[in-house]
């Protein structure tokens, strides 16, 4: 048998340990974008969500679409309010693919409907079943409790291989309603309400969108400015994981998990005990994938001043442990940054924003290698993977760049 050269050897666990090759960046819009998502459908065609600012200082949603082996095409203004999309980073357009080939693609409203004197902050939700050359009216997520100021916001979207939909987000009512009564003496409801209660909801739709089941209160202290986020995994269930506040302002993540297709959730489950004392919202949220083999992976920054960093950790018996964290970047002080997931097969992929040089390097790894690669310069980076595709998408001086790998699916 020959053997292979040291060198040749070092060499080939080098390749191992980077990944997957990546085209070339795209740039899907050249200028005044922010907060991209981005999806992949099952034929590999790569979609990608984000706020626009206009000329007259409006923002607005759209999303564009690139069929495999094409550019891509036009995008598409979703919202039928002009100038209703909140921009914020913890409130992106997003954009998901379900297994059959429905593009959902959700943002937050923080403009006034017609006929109505006061805000409303609300989660809405268009579908398309034409591989988004055209999409549905929209469909707002409400939640009726008899308040003048809703505010639902900090959402996140999951498609389950059976077709439903699931919708995570932070219900601020009782937070609203407070600095409402607080700005108006003469209020007509004078009734005290906890301010500091913020409800995490989850919805369940199984007709496409269209309609959402009563949503369900998975806690009550939830951080109140970190985006949720939900996934759902090969057997329909979905898991949810958030930032909780702990007594003493302890601002660590919780995660629960469904077991019959978010008819109920288990009891929550501290993801680490990183032990973050913050007197206030450090607007950085989780991200969370589910694989083929129902592995839950969890991702998150924490400020914790002996664990300053971004983390890793997987749960391999869904969602009730999670093994002892694994560090993607730490040091005595980095900047925060969201992570995000994405899995395909047997595998998930971890991005972020390496923000400790300016500009910043979106950094890219396999989860359980130790070894990142950079793929540009820039910040805000989202992942998807869907058919035989890994998609990732950053922001550039407001412009969108995506860079797309095609994959081999399956154990590694």
């Amino acid at each position: 048998m020959t053997r292979c050269p040291v060198g040749l050897l070092c060499l080939l666990v080098a390749a191992c340990e980077t990944g997957p090759n990546f085209g070339a960046p795209v740039t899907v819009v050249a200028g005044h974008a922010a907060n991209p998502t981005v999806a992949v459908d099952p034929r590999g065609g790569v979609y990608v969500a984000w706020v626009q600012t206009e000329p007259d200082s409006t923002t607005n949603a759209y999303v564009a679409r690139a069929p495999r082996g094409g550019g891509f095409e036009r995008p598409v203004r979703l919202n039928d309010r002009p100038g209703e999309v909140m921009l914020a980073t913890q409130n992106p357009a997003q954009v998901q693919v379900g297994g059959d080939g429905t593009v959902y693609v959700a943002w937050v409203s923080d403009r006034a409907p017609p006929a109505s004197r006061h805000s409303d902050v609300s989660v809405r939700l268009v579908r398309s079943t034409d591989g988004g050359r055209s999409f549905s009216a929209p469909v707002t997520l409400a939640v009726d409790l008899g308040r003048r100021w809703p505010a639902n916001m900090y959402y996140d979207l999951a498609s389950a291989g059976d077709g439903s939909l699931y919708v995570s987000w932070l219900d601020l009512h009782y937070y609203s309603d407070s600095l409402a009564a607080r700005a108006s003496r003469h209020a007509a409801d004078s009734t005290p309400v906890p301010e500091d209660r913020v409800d995490l909801r989850v919805a369940r739709s199984t007709d496409g969108g269209r309609t959402f089941t009563q949503s369900l209160i998975l806690d009550s202290s939830s951080c109140i400015c970190c985006r949720t986020a939900i996934a759902a995994g090969p057997d329909g269930n979905p898991h949810v994981l958030w930032r909780h506040v702990f007594p003493g302002s302890v601002r660590d993540f919780y995660a629960a998990s469904s077991y019959d297709r978010g008819r109920t959730f288990s009891a929550p489950v501290r993801v680490h005990d990183d032990g973050w004392v913050l007197d206030g919202c450090p607007d950085i949220g989780p991200d969370i994938v589910v694989d083929q083999r129902n592995v839950v992976h969890a991702a998150w920054y924490t400020g914790a001043p002996s664990r300053q960093g971004l983390w890793y950790a997987p749960s391999r018996d869904g969602g009730a442990h999670f093994d002892g964290p694994v560090a993607l970047l730490t040091d005595r002080y980095v900047p925060p940054s969201e992570v995000k997931l994405a899995s395909l097969g047997a595998r998930a992929w971890i991005v972020w924003e390496d923000r400790r040089t300016a500009p910043g390097q979106i950094r890219f790894v396999q989860a359980g290698r130790r070894r990142s690669v950079s793929l540009g310069v820039g910040e805000f980076p989202t992942i998807a993977a869907g058919g035989d595709r890994l998609a990732v998408a950053w922001v550039a001086k407001s412009a969108v760049r995506v860079r797309v790998a095609e994959m081999k699916t399956g154990p590694r």
